[in-house]
């Protein structure tokens, strides 16, 4: 019996047992990537608006490099545009940034009123990274918040305070107590008197 070799497997060239073989190879591969020697994080756009129902200042912070920025610190001052008043604040430790990405952080005004005018967003962004040395970005924007914008997210939000009461339902309530007591005081009175 004489057999041929085939890419498929093998084949008989006269009669008798067909044999068919099938080849299969595992190749280990091993992909190295190398990180650039720095990182660089850069600010994107700065708007208002909601997350979790929560009125917050957005600021979008970039990783365009392919580098993974870890142990990432990130501190961001809300002001009105030309003064030094911090209105709002935030704070973050131990963020991770993977390369070539960019997300949304909040500046959250709690349970204050979102009120439009001319704002500064003051952005401090630092990493410990023992990849590289101690790196640190310093970035400011100026943004507006206009007044559809305040009402639609002071609408929508969750966490306003409640309306203070006035000092009317106060006198109100005290006039109807005052009123209940007198009137309780009269026919208990008249009650006593009619038995006598």
């Amino acid at each position: 019996m004489v057999l041929r070799k085939n890419g498929a497997g093998a084949k008989k060239a006269s009669k008798g047992v067909n044999i068919n073989q099938k080849y299969s190879y595992a190749l280990a591969v091993k992909l190295t990537a190398k990180e650039i020697a720095q990182p660089k994080l850069t600010l994107g756009t700065v708007t208002p608006g909601l997350r979790n129902y929560r009125k917050v200042v957005l600021a979008t912070i970039r990783n365009p490099e392919p580098a993974v920025v870890s142990q990432l610190k990130l501190t961001t001052k809300v002001t009105r545009k030309g003064s030094s008043k911090v209105l709002y604040q935030n704070s973050s430790d131990n963020l991770i940034m993977a390369p070539n990405s960019n997300f949304t952080y909040p500046t959250f005004l709690d349970d204050q009123v979102m009120r439009a005018g001319d704002y500064t967003l003051s952005v401090t962004a630092t990493t410990n990274d023992s990849k590289w040395a101690k790196k640190t970005w310093h970035w400011s924007r100026d943004f507006k918040i206009t007044t559809e914008q305040a009402r639609q997210n002071n609408q929508k939000a969750k966490n306003d305070p409640a309306a203070p009461i006035s000092i009317w339902w106060y006198v109100l309530i005290v006039i109807v107590i005052a009123g209940l007591s007198a009137g309780i005081v009269y026919l208990i009175m008249k009650r006593h008197n009619r038995r006598t």
